[in-house]
């Protein structure tokens, strides 16, 4: 179990990075286009298209790593209150129930979002060049399924903590 805790982990923080190394691309293009309007008067309308879909993946891959580290979002209200065995109870069962309804319905239509997309060759609508779409929204299932796969390290991790505890005892 400790293995494939591992092997998630090591894609997760690969995945952590990759999305870290995004965000100084998206801050060079706008600085670039706001440089640019500044010199030349007019907008290069593709940047805005860019820095949009990379945020999309920095979004999509940067997501499943913070969910792997513990730093997703959450209602603590109650849960922090728990011992380790009710919280893989409850995040093996209720949690994972309502991450299950959530990852269908992303990968599933964003699937078909990104399928319909790329079958009808949809491109940027600014007009100024003919930037894929398919490949941001493709973006949505993807970073989903990944989600996915942290919650499994998540789930699997609570576990081994349990088991931990009943050793102790």
């Amino acid at each position: 179990m400790t293995r494939i805790i591992r092997i998630i982990d090591t894609i997760m923080i690969w995945l952590g990075r990759l999305a870290m190394m995004l965000v100084p691309i998206i801050l060079v293009l706008i600085l670039a286009e706001i440089g640019y309007r500044a010199v030349v008067g007019r907008s290069l309308t593709f940047v805005e298209d860019l820095a949009s879909w990379l945020l999309v993946a920095v979004v999509s891959l940067g997501g499943p790593p913070t969910l792997m580290r513990g730093e997703f979002v959450r209602v603590d209200a109650a849960y922090d209150h728990y011992g380790p065995r009710a919280k893989a109870l409850l995040d093996t069962v209720l949690s994972t129930a309502l991450m299950a309804c959530f990852l269908y319905a992303m990968v599933w239509l964003g699937s078909n979002f990104a399928m319909k997309s790329f079958n009808t060759g949809e491109v940027s609508a600014t007009g100024s060049w003919d930037g894929p779409v398919w490949v941001a929204k493709a973006l949505i299932p993807l970073g989903s399924a990944l989600l996915g796969l942290a919650w499994i390290s998540h789930v699997l991790k609570l576990w081994v903590d349990v088991r931990a505890g009943a050793a102790d005892v």
